[in-house]
């Protein structure tokens, strides 16, 4: 019955008390258990919504000074949907290939290594020349 009580902590209606002292146990771990879940669980989805919400915002303050620079110059509509789209596509490129330069650990990789890394990322490139392919 301890473990229909505990099933019942997460609807609210709780219809079965404890007992005895293993079932008390039991119901006092499982609630300390339940109360640290959901915590770790509404902590994750609050820093995973705060990063994002922090990402979109510099993209979108990004979004708005270009509208704002060609409203103040006098860039026809039609120029500036043109622009604003590019500036998008450009915005979703770079979140999607993130360039070498902008990831800042790899400075700090020895340069043998880094050139293994090269060797993966391009080297699938040489060898569809004819001359590289039996190297």
């Amino acid at each position: 019955s301890a473990y229909h009580w505990s099933l019942q902590q997460f609807s609210g209606a709780a219809e079965i008390w404890p007992w005895n002292l293993s079932e008390r146990i039991f119901a006092l771990i499982t609630g300390i258990i339940t109360f640290l879940m959901s915590a770790w669980v509404v902590s994750s989805i609050t820093a995973n919504l705060t990063q994002i919400e922090i990402v979109t915002c510099q993209d979108s303050k990004r979004l708005i000074d270009l509208k704002n620079y060609l409203y103040d110059n006098g860039i026809s509509s039609q120029i500036a949907m043109r622009v604003e789209r590019n500036a998008n596509y450009v915005i979703s490129e770079m979140r999607r290939c993130k360039q070498e330069a902008a990831v800042e650990l790899l400075t700090s990789v020895s340069e043998p290594l880094r050139r293994e890394i090269h060797f993966e990322m391009f080297g699938h490139m040489l060898t569809t020349h004819h001359f590289f392919r039996h190297l």
